[in-house]
């Protein structure tokens, strides 16, 4: 089926070529952003989602939970979130690899956030996100993808980061931890979906966060978003 011109899609990758793609463009932009050298291997996020515009794959994101292994923001800060926040690992998901295609920012940017945190509340109960960032990223994240995040206290605890990627990790001031909970998730959704209406599909069905590459399955849907996420995220805005 023909998609409108500019129609951008949100999904898992459809084949192995497709995440190999996805993950030169996280590398390339990661490059260019010069938090990695030219020498320097950037690892991946086993499970994507895709912003896919025609053929083309303008996006991705890592989507991570706490139940299969510690966190990446766990390992680099020395911190169990279970423990800071007294719920199952289960339900304590992370956000990794953010990486957009120049030009494509906007669109494909908040339709990935959005896509990340639809499947993580819809399908597994997410009651807390987490991310590494830096602080300038902490005001783009409340302004463009209309989170709320709380800064966590804890200082760099691997050692081996600032050595290796010196240009993300020594800068000053160096990344922070941030949580974002359930409510604030909720209420991002109820804000982006809007603005994201008739420029994003999202194809969720066919993505497992747990599978390696997280290609699509067959039967996934095609349709958008599924009726109980329309009605679980009424279309309001906060002031």
């Amino acid at each position: 089926m023909k998609q409108p011109d500019g129609l951008v899609v949100i999904r898992a990758p459809s084949s192995p070529g497709e995440y190999v793609r996805a993950c030169a463009l996280t590398s390339e932009r990661y490059r260019q952003a010069g938090y990695v050298g030219a020498g320097t291997a950037l690892s991946q996020a086993r499970a994507l989602l895709i912003a896919v515009r025609g053929a083309e794959v303008i996006g991705s994101l890592g989507v991570e939970s706490a139940d299969a292994a510690p966190l990446p923001t766990e390992r680099a800060f020395g911190f169990r979130a279970d423990q800071v926040f007294g719920l199952s690992r289960a339900v304590i998901f992370e956000g990794t690899r953010f990486a957009v295609a120049r030009g494509a920012a906007s669109v494909a940017g908040k339709a990935l956030v959005a896509g990340a945190l639809l499947y993580a509340s819809q399908r597994h109960d997410c009651r807390i996100w987490l991310c590494t960032i830096r602080r300038p990223q902490e005001l783009f994240m409340r302004q463009r993808y209309h989170l709320r995040v709380a800064r966590m206290p804890y200082p760099v605890a691997d050692a081996s980061l600032p050595l290796n990627y010196p240009a993300y990790w020594a800068a000053d001031p160096p990344p922070h931890p941030i949580s974002v909970d359930r409510a604030s998730i909720d209420q991002a959704l109820a804000r982006l979906l809007p603005e994201l209406e008739g420029q994003v599909r999202f194809e969720l069905g066919g993505f497992d966060h747990a599978s390696a590459g997280s290609r699509r399955r067959s039967g996934s849907t095609r349709s958008g978003l599924p009726r109980a996420v329309r009605r679980d995220h009424p279309r309001h805005r906060n002031g």
